[in-house]
């Protein structure tokens, strides 16, 4: 986000979008620019995370969230261990009904596990 002409990192509220290299992670990130890139958005700071980042929710131009149509479209998961937001959960459980997005795939791996596994990946490569 560019804010006074300066990129910043935010990191989004309330979700856990697919990383790079994980399945969706590319079209999860082509979706948020498709809604976004170019526009100005309205950012509702709500936290501070550990490297520093702003933590915020997302106004499109349309009024609409960015973080509740990420999870809304299946191409985020709602992050309960930092949110307990209502609206993400039922957005979360239509799209999961509906198989769209990550959730057409078989057995989607929540981002968090996704990191996880490839961060033990990792060290057990470095030690080789």
């Amino acid at each position: 986000m560019l804010i006074n002409g300066k990129a910043v990192r935010i990191r989004l509220f309330g979700v856990d979008a697919p990383e790079k290299g994980q399945p969706f992670g590319e079209k999860s990130r082509q979706y948020t620019a498709d809604l976004c890139f170019g526009k100005t958005v309205r950012m509702e700071k709500k936290d501070k995370d550990q490297y520093g980042r702003i933590v915020a929710e997302i106004y499109l131009p349309d009024g609409t969230s960015l973080n509740h149509r990420l999870v809304a479209a299946g191409f985020a998961w709602h992050y309960t261990q930092f949110s307990k937001n209502p609206d993400l959960a039922r957005a979360q459980q239509k799209a999961r009904a509906e198989r769209k997005g990550l959730w057409a795939e078989p057995q989607p791996m929540a981002p968090w596990n996704w990191r996880k596994q490839h961060r033990r990946t990792s060290q057990f490569h470095a030690q080789l």
